[in-house]
C-alpha cells in the first residue's frame, strides 16, 4: 500500500512529491486534482480514477488528473488544498484591483474595480471561514 499525504500544494506518495492543482467542482460535488507536470502514471489511482487523454501520435499531451468524490478519504484533505489555492488567487486578484484603483484614481474604472474589490474581500472572508472548518 502507498503513503499518500495530501498538502496544500500537491500530493505526496511515498517520498515522491507530485505538485497540483486543485480545484472545487460545485456543480459535480467534487475536488478536481490537476498533477502540475506532463506524463502518464502521476496520482496515486486510491484518489480516483485517474484520466490522461494524451495521444503522443497526435502532439495532444495531458497532465493527469482524477475527480475526488465525498466518499473518498481523501477528500477532506482535497477540499481544504483546494480552499487554499482559492484562497490564494483572491488574494492575488485583490492586490491587483488595489494596483488598478492606484492607476485610475477616479472615473468609470475606479468603479468599477472598486466593486470588484469589495466582491473580492467578501467571497476571500467566507473562503477564510470555510478554511477553519476545514481544518
Amino acid at each position: 500500500m502507498k503513503n499518500i499525504k495530501i498538502t496544500l500544494n500537491g500530493v505526496k506518495v511515498d517520498e515522491n512529491y507530485i505538485p497540483c492543482f486543485f480545484s472545487i467542482d460545485n456543480y459535480s460535488n467534487c475536488i478536481w486534482v490537476s498533477a502540475r507536470d506532463y506524463g502518464r502514471g502521476l496520482l496515486p489511482e486510491e484518489l480516483g480514477k485517474v484520466k490522461n487523454d494524451t495521444d503522443s501520435r497526435e502532439d495532444y499531451f495531458e497532465t493527469d488528473h482524477v475527480a475526488v468524490t465525498a466518499d473518498n478519504k481523501y477528500f477532506k484533505a482535497c477540499y481544504k488544498s483546494a480552499i487554499n489555492s482559492s484562497i490564494k488567487n483572491y488574494k492575488a486578484k485583490i492586490r491587483n484591483c488595489e494596483r488598478q484603483l492606484k492607476k485610475y484614481p477616479s472615473g468609470y474604472y475606479n468603479e468599477m474595480y472598486r466593486e470588484e474589490l469589495a466582491g473580492a474581500e467578501k467571497y476571500l472572508a467566507k473562503l477564510e471561514e470555510e478554511f477553519q472548518k476545514a481544518a
